[in-house]
This record gives C-alpha cells, sequence and structure tokens, in this order.
C-alpha cells in the first residue's frame, strides 16, 4: 500500500472568504487522496503548547508545501511578521536545497504583482486568480503534486 502524499498550506488570513478559500482547497485535496492541513487544523488538535515545535515538524516532514500567495501574504512573509514570518523563516532553507525544489509550490489567489514574497520568486506559481478557472487549476495542483510526490 503506498503513501499519501502530505501538504501542508501556508496562507495568511486575508478576511472569511479567502479563509473559506484555503478550507475548500484542503477538502478538494482530501477527496483526490491527499493528506491536506493547515495550522488552523493543527491549533484544534494539538492546541498551542508548543505549537511552533508542531509546526516546524508537519513543514519538515510534508510532501509538499502549498503557499496561498496574497499581497497580505507577500507583506508578512517579507517582512517576518508574525507567524507568517515564522513560516517563512523555515521554508526559506527549503527552496535553498537543490533536494527540495519541488516542495513549495506557490498559488497565487490574488491578481499579481505584489502576490509573490521574495523568497518565492523564480518558483512556477499556479493562478488560481481567476475562480471560473477553478477546475482546470486544481487539475494542475494536482498533477504537480503526483507527478513529483517522490522524485
Amino acid at each position: 500500500m503506498s503513501k499519501n502524499i502530505t501538504v501542508f498550506i501556508s496562507y495568511s488570513r486575508d478576511n472569511k472568504e479567502h479563509a473559506d478559500f484555503v478550507l475548500s482547497l484542503i477538502n478538494q485535496l482530501r477527496k483526490n487522496g491527499i493528506d491536506a492541513k493547515n495550522d488552523h487544523m493543527l491549533l484544534q488538535r494539538f492546541g498551542i503548547i508548543d505549537f511552533n515545535h508542531r509546526l516546524t515538524q508537519e513543514i519538515a516532514y510534508a510532501d509538499f508545501i502549498i503557499i496561498i500567495c496574497t499581497p497580505e501574504y507577500a507583506k508578512k512573509a517579507d517582512t517576518n511578521a508574525g507567524g507568517i514570518g515564522f513560516e517563512t523563516s523555515l521554508l526559506m532553507p527549503l527552496k535553498q536545497t537543490n533536494l527540495n525544489k519541488y516542495k513549495l509550490v506557490p498559488v497565487v489567489k490574488t491578481a499579481l504583482p505584489h502576490s509573490i514574497p521574495q523568497y518565492l520568486s523564480g518558483i512556477n506559481y499556479i493562478d488560481f486568480s481567476d475562480h471560473s478557472l477553478f477546475e482546470n487549476n486544481f487539475k494542475e495542483l494536482l498533477h504537480r503534486l503526483t507527478d513529483h510526490a517522490y522524485t
């Protein structure tokens, strides 16, 4: 029996609509056999005690990190603000190692130009900014996750 692909989703809590998008994406990934989760799910399961340690473990052991890029996310990542700043400090080294070059999967939720944090420049992103193209973009995301799952 093969192992399920694991995904951690990094995002900023921009507003309720954005949080709903993230939850919907998690649910769609799970319907397709991918074990997806975010920080909110970790808090519900493990509480706040030693949360940073748990988050560090999730990022280290996930097969992929999907980064939901918006201008708010980019601003927090580029200035090392709050939880996004902490996650950025964990994710930046992954980009620099050749072994992890496919692990980071940027997803642009809000149209460019200010949605991509500096540390993700040069990585191909999947553009989810046009909701009418969600299904095609989701197929592209699934392909990217399954094609590089064990490379």
